[in-house]
């Protein structure tokens, strides 16, 4: 959390919808034991792809050919505090 904001880093597999041009992605994480208190515990959120730090979508090719999964990156995404579902902690 960074102000307002939720700052967001790393990645999310299995991701179908992406490559049909999602606009918000719905992440599900949990907090690191060292974090803030009002930082704690598990998260569900959703992100925008059009959120500065979206870095994009890329499939997951599977021996078959197909790519039903992709991965989604973000690299320090900033998305508004009231994405979040539930109130932090």
């Amino acid at each position: 959390m960074d102000g307002d904001e939720w700052v967001i880093n790393g990645q999310k597999v299995g991701d179908i919808a992406g490559a049909l041009g999602a606009v918000v992605f719905v992440l599900w994480w949990r907090a690191p034991k060292r974090a803030l208190s009002a930082t704690k515990g598990c998260r569900i959120a959703g992100a925008r792809s059009t959120s500065t730090g979206f870095e994009g979508v890329r499939p997951i090719v599977q021996l078959t050919g197909d790519s039903e999964f992709n991965e989604v990156f973000f690299d320090d995404a900033r998305n508004d505090a009231d994405l979040v579902v539930g109130s932090p902690g």
